[in-house]
């Protein structure tokens, strides 16, 4: 039996296995399987080299899959076919644009617009084009064109406003980016794009506006954020701007410059641990961040820890040899570094949060923005870059005012006053917060036993102890104040941001709470050796040791102000400190005896503060002959004087 074998097939001609193989290709590429595609475009071109379709669809997979350089050969002899020719040059261009050959790329666009001229998004890419290259003014026609081919386009209005905006025509531009937005209103660009335009023209409650409504539509827009940070620190409200730069960072949690301006905000902020944690969470993301790394020599500086500071400053020095800032801060470190006497009158001068010449300029890392761009939606994957007004055209606030901050920002800053000045008087010295109290101590212990020893009376019987607690505490509390503000510091105007008053306050502040807990803490030692006393109405005592301070920041401000005008007044001052003393301890004796010194001796505002703070230890102690109103209006017409004063003093010792 024979079996017949079918003689084997035939090859197809090189023309169907090409047709097959672009077919195959064609529909690889349109399901996105764009290397699959590649492979057998690349087999059919073998078959048929001089095939246009074959070589356009080849172009169309290397650009598809990012291999724009191996597209570029492949889609020039497509548009040597007349059949393909627009097509090609119009990937060819976005090909060229994705390269940076923007010369190229326009001139592929061009021939792409002359080939079709009704050809919207072959002018758009090219109006963009002639943008990268500087031609503002090709730009404009191109994008004019598109408009009057397809009316209401949005990127057609988006490059016309562009274009505008960098023609400095702002009130233009905003109404171009306007008609965009209305076009496209799911685009948060283009209400960003307005906020930015709308700035520039002077509108700014208008960009305000424009910018929340683009970050209402994507709340994740880390440049809306950053340029509602802005926007809040042109007003002075850095608690709003920390809030949209916290919003930013969590949008973008790698962005290490944007960390180095939250870290800058907390220092105007005057919260330097917490600037310094982020200023190293932002080194952490990127080594070479500079802004962070500055921000941490500065604070290495004012705490006296010159040999971290050192090396970072080299370092930025031959990276950054353009920074004023640096220098201002070789200078800083510079007499630091010399004898001991210039270092301590340098750290003396320097801010307490670490605040160089880099804040009063506004802050560089706040001056650079990202830009708007994006890819623009060609045919094919295709499309290229189009510029947008950058942020960078948003000035920053030239100086802060602290005046005009939140309290929070004055609270901050006292803190970090008083914090700074523990830290210069007691770095050498753990426990050198102890020594303020020992001079009180020593006094209150002396007299305590000098009354004890002449069986002195007190008034309704109350312990000898407290007596003298209740007087001396709340004279050192005043006392401090008062000399401290006095003195004329001459350091203190060349703090930026900082006045004396700030000085003064956190002084007052440092007394106050120095003095309090002395008064409360002496009592509680009291009682746990034994002695039976009654705890001190804390609310009470706190309230008498404010006006003790306040009378204290009201005095000094008087004698400093009449010290710029009249040397003699410091010594006039420490005369008149010991009448106040002598005077304000004893008057129970003075006012009980019926003597005829109690009327005058009643109108030094100590003694009623004294008498108030005993009852507050001792609540039988009587008060009858004294008033809290009386202190309460000396403190305040000393504190309106003195400010009045010393402005007035300021003037005439600068004319």
């Amino acid at each position: 039996m024979t079996s017949s074998v079918p003689p084997p097939p035939r090859p197809p001609s090189s023309e169907a296995e090409a047709a097959a193989a672009l077919a195959a290709g064609r529909r690889l590429l349109a399901a996105g399987r764009c290397d699959e595609a590649i492979r057998l475009l690349l087999e059919a071109a073998r078959h048929a080299a001089a095939n246009a379709e074959i070589a356009y669809q080849l172009g169309c997979a290397y650009l598809a899959s990012g291999r724009e350089a191996e597209a570029v050969e492949p889609l020039r002899r497509a548009a040597e076919d007349e059949r393909y020719a627009a097509a090609a040059n119009f990937q060819l261009g976005t090909a060229e644009a994705k390269l940076s050959r923007w010369s190229a790329s326009a001139a592929a666009f061009a021939s792409a617009v002359r080939l079709r001229p009704d050809w919207v998004t072959a002018r758009l890419q090219l109006g963009a084009a002639f943008f990268r290259l500087g031609d503002v003014r090709g730009a404009l026609e191109e994008a004019q064109a598109a408009l009057r081919l397809e009316a209401g386009s949005a990127e057609a209005h988006r490059l016309y406003g562009v274009a505008l905006y960098h023609c400095r025509s702002f009130a233009e531009a905003a109404s171009e980016f306007k008609a965009w937005a209305e076009a496209a209103p799911s685009d948060a660009l283009a209400d960003l794009a307005l906020a930015r335009a709308l700035l520039m023209a002077g509108a700014r409650a208008g960009a305000k506006d424009a910018c929340r409504r683009a970050v209402a539509r994507d709340p994740n827009l880390v440049r809306g954020h950053f340029f509602l940070a802005r926007l809040a620190l042109r007003e002075n409200r850095l608690g709003q701007a920390q809030a949209h730069l916290k919003r930013a960072i969590a949008a973008r949690p790698q962005g290490a410059s944007l960390r180095a301006m939250l870290a800058r905000l907390l220092l105007r902020r005057s919260r330097p641990e917490a600037a310094r944690k982020v200023a190293q969470a932002a080194l952490t993301l990127d080594p070479d961040c500079d802004s962070a790394a500055l921000l941490i020599a500065e604070l290495h500086v004012v705490d006296g820890e010159f040999g971290q500071a050192w090396p970072i400053l080299r370092r930025l020095a031959g990276r950054r040899p353009d920074w004023a800032e640096l220098r201002t801060l070789d200078e800083q470190l510079g007499a630091a570094r010399s004898p001991r006497r210039q270092g301590s009158e340098s750290a003396a001068a320097a801010p307490p949060w670490g605040e160089s010449a880099r804040q009063r300029g506004g802050g560089r890392q706040l001056e650079e923005a990202p830009s708007v761009a994006r890819e623009g939606g060609g045919a094919g994957g295709g499309g290229i870059v189009s510029p947008g007004p950058g942020l960078g055209a948003v000035a920053m606030s030239a100086s802060p005012t602290f005046g005009r901050g939140d309290f929070l920002d004055q609270f901050f800053l006292l803190r970090a006053l008083v914090l700074r000045q523990l830290r210069l008087h007691y770095r050498e010295n753990r426990f050198g917060f102890v020594l303020e109290w020992v001079r009180p101590i020593i006094v209150m212990v002396l007299h305590a036993i000098v009354f004890n020893a002449l069986h002195k009376r007190m008034p309704s019987k109350i312990p000898v102890e407290l007596f003298v607690i209740g007087s001396f505490t709340i004279w050192f509390a005043f006392v401090h104040v008062a000399r401290g503000c006095a003195h004329v510091r001459r350091q203190a105007a060349a703090i930026p941001g900082v006045s004396e008053l700030h000085h003064d306050l956190a002084r007052m502040s440092w007394e106050f709470l120095s003095m309090f807990s002395l008064a409360v803490l002496s009592v509680y030692l009291l009682m746990v050796f034994g002695f039976r006393l009654p705890f001190p109405n804390l609310p009470k005592t706190a309230l008498y040791f404010v006006l003790a301070t306040a009378l204290g920041l009201g005095f000094g401000l008087v004698v400093r102000a009449l010290a710029r005008r009249f040397p003699a007044t410091e010594m006039i001052n420490k005369n008149f400190i010991w009448i106040l003393y002598i005077t304000s301890g004893h008057y129970y004796s003075i006012a009980y005896g019926r003597h005829g010194l109690a009327a005058y001796i009643w109108w030094n505002p100590l003694l009623h503060l004294s008498e108030f703070e005993r009852q507050a230890l001792y609540p039988g102690y009587p008060t009858e002959l004294v008033a809290l109103w009386y202190p309460v209006v000396v403190a305040a017409g000393l504190i309106i004087i003195g400010l009045v004063l010393d402005k007035c003093t300021r003037h005439l010792a600068r004319d």
